[in-house]
């Protein structure tokens, strides 16, 4: 009887064990997003044109800094000058952001969908995991709005949350980024 106890606090701590450890994807991350190689270095025209062709899409620019890093956020727009979308996995995308460190090394591409009601994010975030899950395999979960794929070199995430606008009303956000593991710190929001 002591054996089948003992046997069976093995098996339950392996399995929990086993729940916890980081699934690895056996296929390599894309790290050429739209063009633009991650730990690359490229000038902000470099990806303009590459984002321009991949998306044949014009875009507005802007330039911020986060922490220590370079942010260029390119905007799409159609010929009115109106802001439009670029698809991306076959979904539609609000704008891009491409992060350089302080090397001038690309280490994260974004791409980010704003929606204003949470079942339209939602749809989104499930379809672009289905699309994702597709070729890297079973998510590792943070929870049910977090999601990423690694495999140990490269990084995918992808979430959704809410946020209030200076304007008081909610914005849903959906988010997939592309990083690399060694250069860029996982846990820094953009």
């Amino acid at each position: 009887m002591k054996k089948l106890i003992y046997l069976l606090l093995c098996l339950f701590f392996i399995s929990c064990s086993s729940e916890n450890k980081i699934k690895v994807s056996e296929v390599p991350i894309n790290t050429n997003i739209m063009g633009i190689e991650l730990l690359s270095k490229m000038q902000y025209y470099q990806m303009y044109d590459k984002l321009e062709y991949y998306t044949d899409t014009s875009f507005y620019t802007q330039e911020g800094k986060v922490d220590n890093f370079k942010v260029y956020q390119f905007i799409p727009y159609n010929k009115w000058y109106m802001p439009c979308g670029f698809v991306y996995g076959t979904l539609t995308w609000n704008y891009i952001e491409v992060v350089i460190n302080t090397n001038s090394q690309i280490v994260a591409i974004c791409m980010i969908k704003t929606l204003e009601k949470e079942e339209a994010v939602k749809h989104h975030f499930t379809t672009m995991t289905n699309i994702i899950s597709e070729k890297y395999g079973i998510p590792n979960t943070i929870d049910e709005k977090s999601l990423y794929w690694t495999d140990k070199m490269n990084y995918i995430d992808l979430e959704y949350y809410v946020d209030v606008t200076l304007s008081g009303t909610e914005r849903y956000f959906c988010v997939i980024r592309y990083k690399n593991n060694l250069i860029f710190n996982t846990n820094i929001e953009i």
